[in-house]
């Protein structure tokens, strides 16, 4: 008989060039759609936070937080060249000079320092590589419990755990029942970043998963608004979404609300302007 057939868990993006494949070892390519507008959601948050905190320090939480930084592969290095105007470009520039993405972690820390206000980070990662390798960072601690959705939980229990996090697991929509109540509660004192892969083009399943998180959403947070950010997947055959959500008390809406449309619309003009015409 051959080989079993890999587990999702198992699989590992790979690129052309081979040698570069050892560098990687992750599920999705580092500085795909998502990572940009991910990135560009934090960057904005991280500059706006000494308004919002009025305070000169951010605690930020991240429970899934994967490793410091990725290798650059030649498309995310092109992305990255067609948004050379941005804050996002900005800020990730000291890594892309060393062919590194940056975590989102980082992103947000280089914009919340660039206005004078520290970043104590609190980080987890069931990788044990990746979890590691934030120990050579400045300013951060490794949680000690084992699984970033404890983490979550044990944050609800805390007066006051931080003042800023991201939920990004590797499929939140897998897991959002057990993620959605510490989100909700949380997000009523502090700003809360949710990456979402939306899988709903795919299939009806994928719809009615996503219809679902979103029905718990709407009726969880009640008169309560959020804000959430969406671009296709890829130029040519977008067959998911990207989505980024904003939850938090209703100064950090408000204040948010002009900039992330912003920069969101230019990311969704400068994504579906790619894929528009070719020539050759």
């Amino acid at each position: 008989m051959g080989a079993s057939k890999k587990t999702r868990s198992d699989w590992k993006w790979k690129v052309g060039k081979k040698t570069d494949n050892t560098r990687l070892g992750m599920r999705y390519e580092p500085g795909n759609w998502g990572d940009i507008l991910k990135g560009t959601w934090g960057v904005t948050v991280g500059q706006a936070a000494s308004m919002l905190l009025n305070r000169k320090s951010v605690r930020y939480l991240d429970p899934f937080a994967g490793a410091p930084t990725y290798a650059l592969t030649e498309s995310a290095t092109q992305r990255m060249r067609d948004l050379s105007t941005t804050e996002l470009a900005r800020h990730a520039s000291p890594f892309v000079s060393k062919s590194e993405w940056p975590s989102t972690a980082l992103l947000i820390r280089s914009a919340c320092e660039e206005h004078g206000i520290s970043t104590p980070m609190r980080v987890f990662d069931a990788d044990s590589k990746r979890r590691n390798a934030w120990a050579g960072i400045p300013d951060t601690e490794i949680c000690k419990l084992t699984a970033g959705e404890a983490i979550l939980a044990s944050a609800c229990k805390e007066e006051a755990p931080c003042e800023l996090i991201l939920v990004d697991p590797y499929d939140f929509l897998a897991d959002w029942k057990t993620l959605l109540n510490p989100i909700l509660l949380l997000s009523e004192q502090i700003g809360v970043l949710c990456y979402i892969y939306n899988r709903a083009p795919r299939s009806v399943g994928h719809l009615n998963v996503y219809k679902q998180f979103r029905k718990a959403l709407d009726e969880g947070l009640a008169e309560r608004k959020f804000l959430l950010g969406r671009l296709a997947s890829d130029e040519r055959l977008p067959r998911a979404y990207h989505e980024i959500l904003l939850l938090g008390p209703s100064n950090w809406i408000s204040t948010l609300r002009e900039p992330l449309l912003e920069q969101t619309l230019r990311l969704a003009r400068r994504l579906a302007e790619a894929g528009a015409f070719e020539e050759r």
